[in-house]
């Protein structure tokens, strides 16, 4: 790989109302749990350098509403925005959360998603959050999730918990790997993949991170090519839909 080319990793994180999107980039990026409460509307983004296997690469980590709630904005938008969710990703996260049996079963609509929107070559990541929850709340078991998994062609099927941080390293890391890998094994993936001056930030989708800035250094923005009014949803209407985290 070229040393004076830093290659830069879009991974999007999606899946059904409160499962945990924000908490789990979140605990990720800064390593710390936050219980959200507040809405995330339209997308946001999260830039980190990371070395995995010897290989530094930069990553943006995407996150963003649940389509049921965008969709409330209008169809034709809802659709711009997917778009743009999943353009030039490198991989995807969908999320379900284990003792939310309705967020298990709504992963059929982000299977549509993939199959619509997604490059064909997208490394796909199966997690199954808040497993540090009690056995007794536990709605999905490990074997339905790994059969489903399999079943659509998830190239790692993980369970995590936001809040303690259990295996949210290591889903990072596996798909950091595993991009790597594929971009040797497969040219039109390769050519896929934005790198940048391995001395400069990155300006496509705003301020960028300087590389030469420890890795540990992130940047919380807000994607400024898709105003927050276009997306927002009526304050009311959040209300009713929206009652628990991210």
């Amino acid at each position: 790989m070229n040393q004076n080319k830093l290659p830069m990793f879009k991974f999007t994180v999606v899946g059904y109302v409160n499962v945990g999107k924000t908490s789990f980039i979140q605990q990720y990026s800064e390593s710390k749990f936050q219980d959200q409460k507040d809405l995330t509307i339209g997308l946001q983004l999260i830039t980190k350098i990371v070395v995995v296997d010897k290989t530094k690469v930069k990553l943006q980590i995407w996150d963003t509403v649940s389509s049921s709630l965008i969709i409330q904005a209008g169809q034709e938008k809802y659709g711009d925005l997917l778009k743009l969710n999943y353009r030039e990703a490198a991989a995807v996260f969908v999320l379900y959360d284990v003792t939310q049996k309705i967020s298990f079963e709504k992963l059929h609509e982000k299977i549509k998603e993939l199959e619509e929107h997604a490059p064909e070559n997208i490394i796909k990541i199966l997690v199954g959050n808040k497993s540090d929850e009690p056995d007794e709340k536990r709605q999905v078991s490990q074997q339905e999730a790994k059969k489903f998994s399999t079943d659509y062609g998830f190239d790692h099927y993980f369970e995590t918990s936001a809040k303690s941080g259990e295996n949210v390293e290591q889903v990072f890391v596996e798909a950091v790997r595993s991009v790597i890998v594929r971009m040797y094994m497969n040219q039109s993936f390769k050519s896929s993949i934005i790198t940048i001056d391995n001395n400069i930030g990155d300006s496509r989708f705003g301020s960028g991170t300087p590389i030469n800035n420890p890795p540990q250094i992130q940047e919380r923005i807000r994607l400024k090519s898709i105003p927050q009014q276009q997306y927002a949803i009526p304050q009311q209407q959040q209300e009713k839909n929206y009652k628990g985290c991210c």
